[in-house]
């Protein structure tokens, strides 16, 4: 039996030593470039990945700067409008003034009207009783609205329950008094003196 190269018999089982087929040398370099190609390919495919996902960031980043840009341009705008209404409304209140000053000037006397809770507010003050007639005397001072009270309830100036009465500023509260007549439905309101010190003439 012939020996190897080496001198030794090789076994019956073992393959012969020699060159690989150029079939296998091909199918494994086929191989080996189909592992490299995927392997880029899963390479690529997470870089395009981590691409895509700082794209949505910047999208989204860029759409939070635009939504605090909207809020920042929407509250200057606010703040400008509400500005200039105050400015108006200060403008508008400056000529009202004026307004009244030159009529103070002139002599008009200023409206009052009063509200509806200052309504209520003085009957419940001055004892309003509905079903009964309430004359308040006004006028200025020292011009006989006490004595005209005593007058109408058929009393003297002198009489106990009649109204205090003086030449100078006597009322100095709006003062309340019945009738003294049988039956008699009307309160009498005796009212400070006007062109006072203490009650201006308007």
């Amino acid at each position: 039996m012939p020996k190897g190269a080496s001198g030794v018999i090789p076994s019956l089982g073992a393959a012969a030593p020699g060159p690989l087929p150029a079939s296998l040398l091909i199918i494994s370099l086929l191989g080996y470039n189909l592992w490299a190609t995927k392997r880029e390919l899963a390479t690529t495919s997470r870089s395009l990945d981590t691409a895509k996902r700082n794209v949505e960031e910047e999208k989204r980043v860029s759409r939070a700067a635009k939504r605090t840009a909207e809020n920042a341009q929407r509250r200057q705008e606010e703040s400008q409008r509400a500005a200039a209404e105050a400015a108006e409304a200060l403008q508008r209140a400056e000529e009202a003034r004026f307004a009244t000053e030159r009529l103070w000037f002139e002599g008009v006397r200023p409206e009052c009207r009063p509200l509806k809770e200052d309504i209520v507010r003085v009957k419940a003050e001055y004892r309003y009783s509905p079903g009964f007639l309430h004359i308040a005397v006004v006028g200025s001072s020292g011009g006989g609205k006490s004595s005209f009270i005593n007058a109408v309830r058929g009393l003297s100036n002198n009489d106990p329950i009649a109204a205090p009465t003086g030449i100078v500023e006597t009322t100095d509260a709006v003062t309340r008094y019945t009738d003294p007549r049988p039956d008699s439905q009307i309160f009498w309101y005796d009212v400070p003196g006007a062109g006072t010190q203490n009650v201006p003439d308007w």
